[in-house]
């Protein structure tokens, strides 16, 4: 089979507990399958975002550069459209039966959505709990285990993460109005959806994920394999000394200042630490680092050994007489542990996380409480009184898997979730797997729209997003626009009038021809914007039940920087508006935020939602025929419980009356429905008789002598008023 596999990081680039796991298991893969590898680089000298196809070691690899230059906000950790985009060439080319995911780290969770799109199956391997802690330790920047995961504390605990320049430039933008979101939570549910199996290494994390709302069926434990070939000659060379050491990346969670300030506690010349960790490439003054070697700087016992390929583990625990584990978070199965009980190596561990599993206290190893480098130097201490302690934790050990036994348990899983993959193919589910799970009907309606609709279509088709149906209704166009349409009948379902229904009434013929659970209205002078579809569909399945209708971003396709409507709103005068419109676009309405209802010009309903509202048949009202048929819907939708949720990374581009309906028309439009609008949906209050006889007849007589049109508004209103009455009773919900 041909196979994927997706990582952070990989060597030789870096050599960390997940890398190594992911390349010996690509390795062993290669036995029998095709596998390639796409991860990220870090390259400030090549182009962002560049992809470079090569070979490591006899593995295909992509390997996609990103540089975090363009990072603005906590939502560009787990989404990044650019990379998604350059993914589907790597798809392509790769072709693969299944994907392996070992990390989405400086990567983007929409990467999943890619893969299943193609129906392919998808195994996550969950190294750590990146998944809802963006640093992926759940260790906040006072070293303390985080309670609020993806909480309020993120944007700090990311900001001391950067280095002085890059931090510099985000505080100027800030300053400058640059908005960065306090906080964003990826859809964890559809996440969930999509993968087809979760595998943890060690019971603690399945458990912990578990707790944090993934189900049971979801998730399995299943403990990394180890190349034990590299660790078949472990006889230690001798010291006069004992050596303690240390192995693991440089960080503040790993713990090596408490490892440094218990080794600083027994005296010099007693015992050896070494230190081996690869120093960071950025190596500014305040970093993590140079705090550790200030904290070591007088202790000559102590010295930094740097990092070392993998390939040379055995030649590193050979002069390694106690390895020491001084992680101060949940850390889940740590390759280091693994290649000390294999090594017959005694550990001194922290009691954290999935640890308990591997070192069992006074049996293989000791165990002192997390962070408390006083237990940890009494541990040292007790070894150098009594160094026979060693001799008799080399005697116990617990089974560790090698990768050729591990392989063909995960061979096991793939061909599983291939199998299970293609029974929900064969039954025509594959739509309703993953984040893409809700099908859009996208409804547009025509007339006399054939300056527009190409634009218009061809702006669907242009998306990456799959998984929707287009349904286009003609109001009797007597332009070219029949012609048009038929040019796309192949890929449109298409309904002529032989009338003009209006708006309303040509929505409700579309919305009754669809078939999927969002319906989404579409002027044909609308364009939608790079990612819309996608942009809507991520958010879909971490929506509240009772959110019905969406809202997005409609920008003036003229200037591409003025809103045309951020959605709809109600004064208390009942006077409607598109909120925003008119205003330059600076970014006041980039948050995502519940609005009284969209612009149906470009908009989200759910299906549930308008079956629940429709009164006779009908989902938007036809007497309204054209004009404000959107807040009559919204306002009715209000009443039965229903929300709608602003989206402002949707953004489409409106050119406004694309049909050419003359101004005076659509005045007439506007004047009648707002009184329709009143009796059927709104309760009045004694104030407005006296606003509507300061505003509304002074505008009455205003309009009567500039459009003489006013006053068949007026009698068409009072013609509708005894079926607004009755709408009205319907609408009230019983």
């Amino acid at each position: 089979m041909n196979i994927l596999q997706i990582a952070h990081c990989f060597p030789p680039e870096s050599m960390t507990g997940s890398e190594i796991y992911a390349y010996n298991l690509s390795k062993e893969l290669t036995k029998k399958h095709n596998v390639s590898v796409f991860y990220r680089i870090n390259n400030p000298a090549l182009k962002e975002y560049e992809v470079i196809k090569d070979s490591y070691d006899g593995l295909n690899v992509y390997k996609i550069n990103h540089t975090f230059k363009d990072y603005d906000s906590i939502e560009r950790i787990y989404s990044n459209r650019e990379i998604e985009k350059r993914f589907l060439k790597v798809l392509d080319d790769a072709g693969p039966d299944v994907v392996h995911i070992q990390h989405l780290l400086f990567l983007s969770l929409g990467l999943i959505e890619e893969i299943k799109k193609r129906g392919i199956p998808v195994i996550f391997t969950l190294h750590d709990f990146w998944l809802m802690c963006p640093k992926g330790q759940l260790l906040r920047n006072n070293r303390k285990i985080c309670k609020n995961p993806l909480g309020a504390n993120c944007p700090y605990c990311l900001s001391t993460s950067l280095n002085p320049k890059v931090l510099i430039k985000k505080i100027f933008k800030v300053l400058m109005h640059y908005k960065i979101p306090a906080r964003f939570n990826p859809d964890l549910s559809g996440i969930y959806k999509a993968v087809d199996l979760f595998i943890a290494p060690s019971n603690f994390l399945r458990n912990r994920f578990i707790e944090l709302g993934l189900p049971k069926d979801k998730i399995i434990y299943l403990d990394n394999g180890m190349n034990t070939g590299l660790l078949e000659d472990t006889g230690k060379i001798r010291s006069g000394k004992i050596r303690f050491g240390f192995i693991g990346t440089l960080a503040p969670a790993k713990g090596v200042h408490v490892l440094i300030k218990a080794f600083n506690k027994i005296g010099r010349g007693r015992a050896i630490l070494k230190i081996y960790g690869k120093p960071p490439a950025n190596n500014w003054p305040f970093n993590y680092y140079n705090a550790i070697r200030y904290i070591a700087r007088s202790n000559k016992d102590i010295s930094f050994m740097g990092g070392f390929d993998n390939k040379e583990v055995a030649a590193v625990f050979k002069e390694i007489d106690v390895l020491v584990f001084s992680s101060i978070w949940d850390e889940n199965s740590p390759l280091v542990l693994h290649e000390a009980i294999l090594t017959k190596t005694p550990v001194l561990s922290s009691d954290v996380g999935g640890v308990k599993e591997l070192i069992r206290d006074n049996e293989n190893g000791m165990l002192y409480r997390s962070g408390d480098f006083d237990g940890l130097a009494a541990l040292i201490g007790k070894i150098l009184e009594n160094p026979g302690i060693i001799e008799n934790l080399k005697r116990n050990t617990v089974e560790i898997k090698n990768i050729t036994t591990h392989c063909g348990e995960i061979e096991k899983r793939y061909l599983e979730c291939m199998e299970k993959n293609r029974a929900a193919v064969s039954r025509g589910n594959a739509l309703s797997q993953g984040i893409s799970a809700a099908r859009f009907s996208i409804v547009i309606v025509t007339y006399n729209s054939e300056k527009h609709i190409r634009q218009c279509l061809d702006s669907i088709f242009e998306q990456d997003f799959r998984g929707y149906e287009i349904i286009l209704v003609d109001n009797a166009s007597v332009d070219r626009t029949a012609d048009i349409i038929d040019e796309y009948k192949d890929r449109v379902k298409i309904k002529k009038n032989k009338d003009n229904a209006g708006f309303s009434g040509a929505i409700n013929m579309g919305i009754a021809l669809s078939k999927g659970d969002y319906i989404v209205t579409m002027n044909p002078d609308v364009i939608l914007g790079d990612d819309f579809l996608h942009n809507i569909s991520r958010h879909i399945d971490s929506l509240d039940k009772d959110t019905g209708m969406i809202g997005v971003k409609i920008l003036k396709t003229k200037t591409g920087n003025i809103i045309d409507s951020t959605g709809l709103v109600l004064s208390r005068s009942f006077r409607f508006f598109d909120r925003g419109s008119g205003e330059k676009d600076r970014g006041q309405y980039d948050k995502d935020t519940a609005i009284l209802g969209p612009c149906a010009a470009a908009a989200v309903y759910k299906r549930e939602m308008l079956d629940d509202v429709k009164i006779d048949g009908e989902y938007f009202d036809k007497d309204f025929f054209y004009l404000i048929e959107d807040f009559d819907i919204a306002i009715r939708a209000g009443k039965r419980g229903w929300k709608c949720l602003y989206l402002p990374g949707a953004v489409c581009y409106h050119e406004r009356n694309g049909s050419g309906m003359a101004y005076k028309y659509r005045q007439y439009y506007a004047f009648r429905n707002r009184y329709l609008l009143i009796v059927k949906n709104i309760k009045i209050k004694p104030w407005f008789i006296i606003y509507f006889i300061i505003y509304d007849i002074p505008r009455f007589f205003f309009l009567f002598f500039t459009n003489f049109h006013t006053i068949g508004a007026v009698i068409s209103a009072g013609r509708h008023l005894k079926t607004m009455l009755k709408k009205r009773k319907d609408a009230i919900p019983k």
